[in-house]
């Protein structure tokens, strides 16, 4: 007589069968997750290098500007339309040259760099015109150069060589020192000073009024060591004020520092995701 033979092979239990669902579908939630974040980091990464490359074009097109102008203009604004530099707004002064290079009489290319706004909120925008000296023309349609702006700040300086006043005893600015990098009008905020026969070198405001080899007092700066010849470079910020001028006048500066805080956004509709600030400083072809 023949039996018949068990299969050594059975079928999972009812219990198994949960567990091992339940572990495929922790695996899948945890696949999801990591995709996600993969995305999402993705996503952050695509957004802010776009920021940043928006931030370069920003420095670098307003370095070229500066560096071609050769002054900043200051005065109220000119027939109404704005065209005068304050803390929101440069304008530059860029001069046009003909087909040899050569520099053509009182023909200038003026440069606008303003805060502004958009659909986005607020930006910086660049306009241009033409200027005779006298009247303007040709005014272009503004163009965005960044977005997301939180506010902008221009400041105006000047750096010199300054020589010893031997009836001052010591060496004149153009103007009294006071505090602050935006000084009110007629007045200069010494930003920097370096003496060769004292090997020093005081790069910031702090540095200037803590050190006992200097000494300010209204306009006149006191060195120790200082002789008849001396000079000293020296930097200091101006004011874009000219009280009453009606007309247009070139600032006495020959650097603008702009500075931006700017909004990180990420996704279609804008969502904040963080700040960062944008700082340059640019000299124009008058520094010295």
């Amino acid at each position: 007589m023949k039996y018949m033979r068990r299969s050594k092979r059975s079928g999972m239990t009812t219990m198994e069968l949960v567990v091992s669902g339940t572990v495929m579908l922790g695996v899948v939630v945890m696949g999801f997750d990591v995709m996600l974040t993969g995305v999402k980091v993705s996503k952050k990464a695509t957004n802010d290098a776009a920021a940043n490359e928006q931030n370069r074009s920003l420095i670098e097109r307003f370095n070229n500007d500066v560096q071609n102008s050769i002054a900043v203009i200051g005065g109220k604004p000119l027939l109404g339309l704005g065209i005068s530099s304050d803390k929101e707004q440069v304008v530059l002064k860029v001069p046009k040259f003909d087909a040899y290079g050569r520099k053509i009489a009182n023909s200038y290319e003026l440069i606008t760099y303003y805060l502004s706004s958009n659909s986005n909120g607020k930006c910086i925008k660049r306009s241009t015109c033409n200027y005779n000296g006298l009247l303007v023309s040709g005014l272009s349609t503004p163009e965005v150069v960044v977005e997301y702006v939180e506010n902008v700040m221009f400041e105006y300086g000047k750096a010199t060589t300054l020589t010893y006043d031997t009836g001052a005893s010591g060496f004149l600015l153009p103007g009294k020192d006071t505090d602050g990098s935006d000084p009110s009008y007629g007045k200069v905020s010494l930003t920097s000073l370096k003496c060769s026969w004292g090997r020093m070198l005081l790069d910031t405001r702090d540095l200037i009024k803590s050190s006992p080899a200097v000494n300010i007092s209204n306009n006149k700066v006191q060195i120790s060591g200082a002789v008849a010849g001396s000079t000293a470079d020296a930097a200091f910020f101006v004011s874009s004020d000219t009280a009453s001028l009606l007309v247009p006048v070139d600032l006495d500066a020959n650097f603008v520092r702009i500075t931006a805080k700017l909004k990180k956004t990420e996704g279609t509709n804008g969502e904040l995701s963080g700040k960062s600030t944008l700082i340059t400083t640019a000299s124009l072809r008058n520094a010295q």
